[in-house]
């Protein structure tokens, strides 16, 4: 039997592209005629026709997308078809030049002029897809088939009354009373529960012992060892943490606290993250450490999600691509070894698209139940993945289902499936939502704080800001660095090297837009580009975390898929070998040159960016108050510290860092040096008193020998920080005690500390 040719295919009715192209021209012109009409009314009802029109234009396009034949438009003239391979091969190496370009122009010192060579490459891969379809991956999975098993409804019963328990412990005026670690137990319990009532019967895999599998361990360990290298000392600087250090202190009282109220009102999250804390800090005791152990974890555990995502999604070359650059990307290490909980939301989202991933393959109401927990775990965090990770397995699954063509990568969801899904989100999401709403607290109370930008304008001028904001929020990822005192720096998201392979993989995802990982991967950034520039802080690197995983999933593709269309027609098992040492070099360069940036050039220039200012005479830092507070926990007990400086810290660091130690015998104060006299004249000599003063403050010097008899001795910072943001410790110990040892001791310091002393 004759099958029809390429050629035939096109003549066949309804599948002409300049058909349909003159349709959606007739549609765009009544579009644009609607919208010319609608000019004078309120931008409401002009976005819902939009709207309104957007769906049956989607339906047609969706036909017809179903129904045509890739390349066949292009093909049907004789010597293009001919040519279709080298013209497909010119088209890529056409686009690898232009994003080179693109990157080039796009670098950190460069002034922003025009994107045209990034325009053409993301023009021409496509083009090159419909000359030459690529070969599918070589992990690709059969046929999808759907494994179910009957859920066990007794253990989602019980896991759901758990979670009944822990909303009427926490609702206003509840008459249920749980200490806060018992509450964390229900929220557990709940969660194991409710997984393994859909889990259904465990069938074990067994992993065989190759190369990819040794690969994969030495990158997680890899990502072990540069976030936890000298985690506590990396920076004395409290980055936010003192807010989850109060937490904990808090939680030494554990039946006053109820775990679903928002534990602060900046950080507005759950407790559950400062819980975690608390655990640690009940083991190693209280410091930096144990803040930063957690995100530590997370971080890894996170690497690990971002190659399983990649594995199902794409394949395990993919995913092993991505784990080697989450695992060194810096600004993923600098979040990794903060104490705050930015890190932990984005683990739950991954892993929620993950289970999204494997049930868009093989159906189960295990791996939608699975999606629905991690979705709802996402909301005890960060507010970021609290918004963002739900609307977009939302908006993945309607795309997925109107455009994606079943076989092979999709097979649509069952109604039973989305419920399971729904289902489980909301019993875990509700008991938060519903303590917050008896408590009368704002639901997203931190997009309230950063000021989005439709809280102070009207709606038009919102959205002009909107659109112009876009493309300034797309540079964040290439061109501009970060403004916040978390990351700082001078070097965007990602470094130039990378930035080819990112565009790669834009490119290679607009081109598989129908499949569903084009699709999740363009909506993923896309979403979070749109989302971020309706924040007025937005040039901040804590809001862009959710985004992390999908730029490395990205820069995985365009690697992988660029490989793969240059060598299709080479064998696979020996191109694989043959390849082997090429990608293990690439690895190598890109750890060396993460890592070589993050612990050589970032990190020691992070203090500067901190406390320092750049002037014709050199740089000017400012009087580190939070070094003075380090070296306070030193003190004998019952000392009154006096910081003279025009620098005042937050009352609220200083309650901190003196509870948190357990150093509540000590009284601190600020004074500024025009009023040290006058305080002066108010303490008493039988007390212990300690003074922090500028190095060049010599008044206030003066003024406090003329009060004190003081120690003929300064106490230097034991801390490896520059000499001129310090301050000079003086020790003026109780007139009955004169003669005693004065009690002063260092803090526990790094090991490369320097402790000297000068007189």
């Amino acid at each position: 039997m004759s099958h029809p040719s390429v050629e035939d295919s096109t003549q066949q009715p309804g599948l002409s592209p300049l058909a349909t192209l003159s349709r959606w021209a007739l549609f765009l012109v009544i579009l644009i005629v609607l919208t010319v009409m609608l000019l004078d009314t309120s931008t409401i009802v002009r976005v819902g026709v939009m709207l309104v029109l957007v769906m049956p234009i989607a339906l047609m396009m969706r036909g017809w997308l179903h129904r045509r034949t890739p390349g066949a438009w292009l093909r049907q003239h004789p010597w293009i078809d001919r040519h279709s391979a080298t013209l497909a091969h010119g088209l890529l190496w056409f686009a690898i030049i232009s994003f080179c370009a693109a990157a080039i122009q796009l670098r950190p010192d460069a002034d922003f002029s025009t994107s045209i060579w990034l325009i053409l490459g993301l023009i021409a891969i496509p083009i090159a897809y419909e000359l030459r379809p690529w070969p599918p991956s070589k992990d690709r999975l059969r046929q999808a088939t759907t494994y179910e098993h009957s859920a066990r409804w007794a253990l989602v019963a019980i896991g759901t009354l758990a979670f009944v328990l822990l909303t009427l412990v926490n609702l206003r005026g509840s008459e249920f009373k749980l200490n806060v670690w018992a509450q964390g137990m229900l929220l557990i319990s709940g969660v194991v529960l409710v997984g393994c009532g859909f889990w259904g019967h465990w069938h074990g895999v067994r992993q065989r012992l190759n190369a990819h599998f040794v690969a994969l361990i030495l990158v997680l360990l890899l990502a072990a060892v540069v976030r936890l290298y000298n985690l506590e000392w990396w920076t004395m600087r409290w980055l936010d943490e003192l807010l989850f250090s109060n937490a904990i202190v808090d939680l030494r009282q554990p039946d006053r606290i109820l775990m679903l109220k928002p534990f602060s009102g900046i950080t507005a999250f759950s407790w559950a993250y400062p819980m975690l804390q608390a655990l640690f800090a009940s083991i190693l005791g209280p410091g930096l450490l144990p803040l930063r152990l957690t995100s530590a974890f997370f971080g890894i555990l996170t690497v690990a999600a971002t190659y399983q995502l990649g594995r199902v999604q794409f394949d395990k070359r993919v995913g092993l691509v991505a784990a080697v650059i989450m695992a060194t990307l810096p600004v993923h290490l600098q979040f990794s070894r903060i104490g705050i909980a930015n890190i932990a939301d984005p683990l739950f989202g991954v892993l929620a698209l993950l289970f999204v991933a494997r049930g868009l393959r093989r159906p189960s109401m295990r791996d939608y139940a699975l999606a629905g927990l991690m979705l709802g775990l996402t909301q005890y965090f960060y507010e970021g993945g609290r918004i963002f990770f739900p609307l977009l397995v939302a908006s993945w699954l309607v795309f997925t289902r109107i455009f994606a063509r079943q076989g092979a990568s999709y097979t649509p969801p069952k109604l039973r499936h989305l419920m399971a899904l729904a289902f489980c989100f909301l019993i875990l999401a509700a008991p938060l939502y519903l303590t917050w709403a008896s408590w009368d607290a704002r639901m997203l109370p931190r997009y309230n704080t950063t000021r989005a930008i439709w809280n102070t304008s009207a709606l038009n001028s919102v959205l002009e800001e909107w659109f112009e904001r876009i493309p300034v929020v797309m540079r964040v990822f290439v061109q501009l660095h970060d403004y916040s005192w978390f990351y700082g720096g001078t070097q965007p998201i990602l470094l130039l090297p990378l930035v080819p392979f990112f565009f790669l993989g834009i490119a290679h995802s607009l081109a598989r837009l129908l499949k569903p990982g084009g699709s999740l991967l363009v909506g993923w950034i896309a979403a979070g580009i749109v989302g971020i520039a309706l924040i007025d802080d937005a040039w901040s690197y804590p809001r862009y975390m959710v985004l992390l995983p999908g730029l490395a999933l990205c820069i995985g593709l365009g690697a992988i898929k660029t490989w793969d269309t240059f060598n299709q027609r080479r064998d696979a098992r020996m191109l694989s070998i043959n390849a082997r040492p090429a990608w293990i070099a690439a690895a190598f360069i890109v750890t060396i040159m993460h890592i070589g940036y993050y612990f050589g050039i970032h990190i020691p220039n992070f203090y500067e960016d901190q406390y320092g200012y750049k002037t014709q005479q050199g740089i000017i830092y400012r009087d580190d108050i939070e070094d003075a507070l380090w070296r306070v926990l030193g003190l004998p007990p019952e000392t009154h510290v006096h910081i003279v400086s025009g620098n005042k810290p937050w009352d609220f660091n200083i309650e901190a860092v003196r509870t948190y130690f357990y150093r509540e015998d000590l009284t601190i104060e600020t004074i500024d040096p025009q009023s040290f006299e006058a305080k002066l004249m108010e303490m008493s000599p039988f007390d212990h008193h300690a003074f922090f003063l500028s190095k060049e403050d010599d008044i206030s010097y003066q003024l406090m020998t003329m009060y004190f008899l003081v120690q003929d001795r300064v106490y230097k910072s034991p801390f490896n920080i520059p000499e001129e943001a310090t301050m000079d410790l003086y020790f003026a110990p109780a007139i009955w005690s004169l003669n005693e040892d004065d009690g002063v001791m260092q803090p526990d310091l790094p090991a490369n500390a320097s402790t000297d002393e000068q007189p």
